[in-house]
């Protein structure tokens, strides 16, 4: 459910400085217990594993499911124009903002440049988006579940387009049901293949033409075990009657035109599937390789018994990045710890095959916390339980080489942000770029005006030098006004952000903020333009999810939805797409906005930030330009699409519902869209 990003608690910084040259701390921590994973070569090797770890867990392990499988390619620009459309060599368009360029990431928005996909609320709607005002809806395909992201695959020589529908279910589990379509007709999409595989989903990642799906599971889930003292036998011997097709998920495959009816087996051989000495045993995440051109292509799967924060992938690895709490309390050093675990992907007969293992003190903000280049991982990680005082938390960056079955690591930044959190980390090529800011707690001084907490919040960026992949330094340090939640490359010397701009004094938010960073001189970034705008009672989903930041550089556009509230009720007062000019030499200027809420409110009604404003907004963005015609802007928000001239006050020139009249803001089951 999309809703307002909410500001930060106003806190005190620890330190402060200004454009300041720091000294690079490199040093490599002393190596942990590392413990490879095993592979099974039988069935009853696995079952007797299962058993063993699910009565007497080894280890908490995180199970959240928001993490992310990110790409890695040789260029640093990412959300670059895509491929014009066979018909249109002139025209440009933007794809979806990704972390590395040539890796597609689903989102619920897609589009070729004639024409924009958006899934919402069970249906796959295809717009023609070309001529822009003559915008209208070409088909609405039917989806059963809760579809809510897709991967698109555009029409090659010889090839026809492709989307990839995801879509979650419930009877008596949650299920994934990746759904492929052939979309070469956008009046009559064709369902080509069904696989269903039991648990949640994590992410997706499309290079080239395979996708690759990694799913949770928990196993024996539908296994009673009594948690009570001397139940040992008896939970033993239920596990064994359930056998290890019920302590496994399994996964429904059915391929039109080929299966008679679906195919079910377990959602990973046995000898597909890796774990750790000590696990908690309820745990497996799951990676597919799945085609996206041949549906008949045979599914491939590898598990692992694991739990897991995040994932992060390119066309050859995997990186599986587990959190491990350890007993003896919050404030007992090393109490959290990292866990990688390196598979190579699209490997051997199964999705990924086992590389290495290495763990680590502290954890991972997200994904883009890891990168790797030149067979090298690098990542940035913060340990915040090495003493009971916060001021010693510590966040380094660390390089990490595969050595046999070991990651180990060779090189480490240290005292990036001592004593505060990570904000947004960034690779690019030979650079990291981390925001940190202040922990939220410390010592709170009262204004004896206001009675508000007089406390700044001044974000640092540092520059981490990479060039030496083996000795990284640590460059630049620019402190800033409110933080930059988001950071993009502009071009080599130059990053774009999005961010929040708060009170100096205060901490208090008072709107969003674009950033461009000059960081050709790395010991010295400083901001070469800022504009701060929407005021306090606006907020973007762009400062929460990079696939609501659209750049068009052969535009020099920007475009992020902002929704407005006012002071009182609460009251939806905008939801629009805001457009901006880019320049290095005359700054960040903004064009205007495509706004929705009249659109909105004739279709939902009065809106409010917890009634309907959260499910019914404005929340992705499309620019398509001909150097004919010009620049379009695309506002997509669950009630429709409006589209406007890429000139100033952005005059708009098509308007079209996908909506139906009586519809409920959050009537599909409270999915935004």
């Amino acid at each position: 459910m999309a809703t307002l990003p909410l500001p930060r608690p106003a806190v005190r910084r620890l330190a402060g400085g200004i454009a300041v040259v720091l000294l690079a701390s490199v040093r490599c921590q002393v190596a942990l217990p590392l413990e490879p994973l095993q592979r099974f070569e039988t069935c009853e090797a696995l079952q007797a594993y299962l058993e063993d770890q699910i009565l007497h867990p080894g280890v908490e392990q995180s199970v959240s499911t928001n993490g992310a499988l990110e790409g890695c390619a040789d260029a640093e620009l990412v959300g670059v124009p895509g491929a014009p459309p066979a018909d249109a060599a002139d025209r440009q368009y933007t794809t979806t903002t990704t972390q590395e360029q040539g890796v597609d990431e689903p989102d619920f928005v897609k589009n070729d440049g004639d024409k924009i996909f958006v899934l919402r609320r069970g249906q796959m709607v295809i717009l023609s988006a070309w001529p822009a005002d003559e915008m209208t809806v070409l088909s609405r395909t039917e989806i059963d579940g809760t579809p809510f992201t897709m991967l698109f695959a555009d029409a090659a020589p010889g090839q026809r387009e492709q989307a990839l529908v995801l879509a979650t279910t419930y009877d008596d589990r949650e299920r994934v049901v990746a759904r492929l379509y052939d979309v070469v007709d956008p009046r009559a999409p064709v369902l080509q293949r069904t696989v269903t595989i039991d648990g949640t989903f994590v992410d997706a990642r499309r290079v080239g033409d395979e996708v690759m799906l990694v799913t949770h599971a928990t196993l024996a889930a539908d296994v009673d075990i009594d948690h009570v003292p001397f139940a040992d036998d008896a939970n033993r011997a239920k596990l064994r009657e359930a056998g290890i097709e019920r302590l496994l998920p399994s996964v429904s495959d059915y391929v039109v035109g080929l299966d008679d009816a679906p195919r079910v087996d377990k959602a990973a051989a046995c000898e597909h599937t890796y774990a750790p000495r000590i696990s908690d045993g309820r745990n497996m995440l799951l990676v597919h390789a799945l085609s996206m051109r041949d549906p008949g292509a045979a599914l491939r799967s590898t598990g692992v018994v694991t739990g897991f924060a995040h994932v992060y992938a390119s066309d050859a690895s995997v990186v599986l990045a587990s959190t491990e709490l350890n007993d003896g309390g919050y404030f007992t050093p090393d109490f959290n710890k990292t866990r990688l675990h390196k598979l190579a992907a699209f490997q051997g007969t199964g999705a990924a095959e086992y590389r290495a293992t290495g763990v680590f003190d502290g954890v991972i903000k997200d994904e883009m916390s890891l990168d790797e280049q030149g067979g090298l991982l690098r990542m940035v990680i913060t340990n915040d339980a090495a003493s009971q005082d916060p001021n010693d938390q510590s966040t380094s960056l660390l390089v990490i080489e595969e050595q046999g079955t070991a990651l180990v690591e060779v090189a480490r930044v240290e005292d990036i942000g001592r004593g505060e959190n990570v904000e947004s980390v960034r690779f690019l090529g030979n650079k990291a770029y981390v925001v940190t800011y202040p922990r939220d707690q410390g010592d709170f001084v009262l204004d004896p005006v206001t009675g508000l907490p007089r406390v700044p919040m001044m974000d640092p960026l540092f520059v981490i030098d990479l060039a030496d992949a083996r000795s990284p330094t640590l460059r630049g340090d620019l402190d800033l006004q409110g933080y930059a939640a988001y950071l993009h490359p502009y071009d080599e010397g130059h990053l774009l952000a999005v961010g929040a701009n708060t009170d100096p004094a205060t901490g208090a938010f008072l709107g969003l903020s674009l950033i461009v960073f000059d960081v050709a001189n790395p010991d010295v970034p400083y901001v070469l333009h800022r504009y701060d705008f929407a005021g306090p009672n606006a907020g973007s989903e762009a400062l929460v999810d990079r696939h609501a930041f659209t750049y068009f550089p052969a535009e020099q556009a920007l475009a992020i939805p902002v929704q407005r509230f006012d002071d009182g009720a609460g009251v939806l007062t905008s939801s629009a797409v805001a457009v901006f000019r880019v320049d290095l030499v005359d700054g960040i200027t903004p064009l205007g906005t495509v706004e929705q809420r009249g659109l909105l409110e004739s279709t939902y009604g009065e809106l409010t930030q917890w009634g309907g404003a959260q499910c019914a907004s404005v929340r992705r963005s499309v620019m398509i330009s001909d150097a004919v015609v010009g620049g379009f802007v695309y506002a997509v928000s669950t009630a429709g699409v409006v589209a406007a001239a890429l000139e100033p006050e952005l005059p708009t020139v098509a308007t079209v519902r996908i909506a139906s009249q009586d519809e409920e803001p959050c009537s599909f089951g409270g999915a935004p869209l």
